[in-house]
């Protein structure tokens, strides 16, 4: 039998010059628009790592972000670091073989943590100071029980709650609840309260206030038994009528002259009043008059000022 016939050619047209540069011109087109995937070169040691706070993927799609631009025009073959001098300078010492194997330990897994080294370790600081679970202290936040805070604890704990980074991270988090850290299971369990900065702030309030009345209740109750002491001296009148003559004959002529009375303060001002001889003031001379005088404004000396 003969073989089949070949097959017809192709019309014109069809596999010209032409196809490849309009698939080059969309293949160029789908390029500036998609993301651009940056190659990740992997360390061959165990290096040492830079703490920072990452910024969420959605937030570098967001026009006019520094993050799009730089996706959207680098050059992957342009400023590219020296890796092997990174490696070199920023890994941990290689430990000895033999003495790997001889020490063989099963490493504990390590605890996931959203927050920066120096907030963790001073959250955990105060939250053990209560000596309760993260659930217990995170409850008394929220019935507003002040039974185990004071005023340095709240106002120490409004300066840790969490940031709006550290509350997305978290919010984020779908995995084992027990591999976080201590502090970070304490904001997992905060920001399941309603309002919990505004219940922290009531709760310094009332305690700031239960502070600022035990101060002032004592210094309440001295003004008022002095103002009813003043009130109740049999010869302060007397005492004062001797200033009002002193004071009218030395304003005599001005405008603060023929007074019919006078602040009590003013028994503080007698000093200002300076004589002609020196290191002489009126309350001086007011001393002395009284010293000269009956028994009853002598008296009356002795009890105000001594």
């Amino acid at each position: 039998p003969l073989p089949p016939p070949p097959p017809p050619p192709p019309p014109p047209g069809l596999f010209n010059n032409e196809a490849p540069i309009v698939a080059s011109q969309t293949a160029n087109q789908l390029h500036s628009y998609a993301p651009h995937h940056r190659r990740i070169h992997q360390p061959k040691l165990q290096m040492k790592k830079l703490n920072w706070q990452k910024i969420p993927s959605r937030n570098t799609t967001e026009t006019n972000s520094l993050w799009s631009s730089i996706h959207r025009t680098a050059d992957p073959e342009s400023l590219n670091p020296n890796y092997t001098s990174i490696e070199q300078l920023f890994c941990f010492p290689v430990s000895d073989p033999k003495k790997k194997e001889e020490k063989v330990r099963k490493k504990e897994p390590k605890e996931i943590t959203f927050l920066d080294a120096r907030k963790s370790l001073n959250l955990n600081i105060f939250l053990k100071q209560f000596r309760c679970s993260n659930e217990e202290v995170a409850g008394m936040i929220k019935i507003g029980d002040r039974s185990k805070f004071d005023m340095e604890s709240l106002k120490q704990l409004q300066k840790l709650l969490p940031e709006n980074h550290e509350i997305e991270n978290i919010k984020a988090y779908e995995g084992e609840k027990e591999k976080l850290g201590s502090a970070d299971r304490f904001y997992l369990v905060l920001l399941g309260i309603p309002c919990y900065q505004l219940r922290i702030n009531c709760m310094f309030l009332c305690e700031e206030a239960t502070v600022t009345l035990q101060m002032l209740c004592p210094r309440a109750e001295l003004i008022k038994t002095a103002c009813q002491d003043t009130l109740s001296a049999p010869r302060l009148p007397l005492f004062c009528e001797l200033i009002l003559k002193v004071g009218n004959f030395l304003n005599y002529g001005s405008h603060m002259g023929d007074a019919v009375g006078f602040k009590i303060n003013t028994l503080l001002k007698l000093t200002e009043t300076k004589a002609n001889q020196s290191r002489i003031t009126l309350l001086h001379h007011i001393i002395e008059v009284i010293s000269s005088s009956c028994c009853i404004l002598s008296c009356c000396y002795f009890h105000l000022f001594i």
